[in-house]
């Protein structure tokens, strides 16, 4: 059993001892698999199944589980899962990058605060609104990965070295 917060990608053979990912909203038991947990203590859960299968079940409630096939997520909103096929690649992170395909910003934004262990603050509600499509690379930093953003969309950016405090604003 392993208790995961923050993400990680595993690949597990299949064998009669059984392997579980434990996190805060789910735990999941690989089947002989290859499969990527995102889960923050912030709330966000997702698991996406490459190979194999998986089943993710609230602690305590197997039994109720839903068993994942090749190539499906399954995310987790308001005590409940959902399933869907995957549309973009959820290991890209791997080869150091991040890659959003037509997102809000304020879902990037929250990602970028985990990944970056930042905290941003936007002070115009319709910034958060913008959708945007781009791949980055993990080393060019958080600012320039912003910076680039606001060369789509017209936004300034604040950053507070002292408190690790990023503002954007119009």
């Amino acid at each position: 059993k392993v208790k995961l917060s923050g993400e990680a990608f595993f690949e597990v053979a299949k064998g009669d001892i059984p392997f579980i990912v434990s996190t805060d909203k789910a735990d999941i038991r690989a089947l002989g698999t290859k499969f990527n947990v995102f889960s923050y203590s912030k709330g966000m859960l997702s698991v996406a199944l490459l190979e194999g299968a998986v089943k993710v079940y609230k602690s305590n409630q197997e039994q109720h589980g839903v068993i994942l096939k090749p190539n499906q997520l399954l995310t987790e909103a308001g005590g409940r899962f959902y399933v869907e096929g995957i549309t973009e690649s959820p290991v890209i992170w791997k080869e150091g990058l991040y890659a959003f395909n037509k997102k809000p910003l304020a879902d990037i934004l929250k990602k970028l605060e985990l990944y970056y262990d930042v905290e941003i603050t936007v002070l115009n509600s319709e910034i958060l609104g913008y959708e945007c499509t781009g791949k980055f690379r993990q080393r060019d930093g958080i600012m320039e990965v912003l910076r680039i953003i606001q060369k789509v969309h017209p936004f300034k950016i604040k950053r507070e070295e002292d408190s690790n405090k990023i503002i954007l604003y119009r």
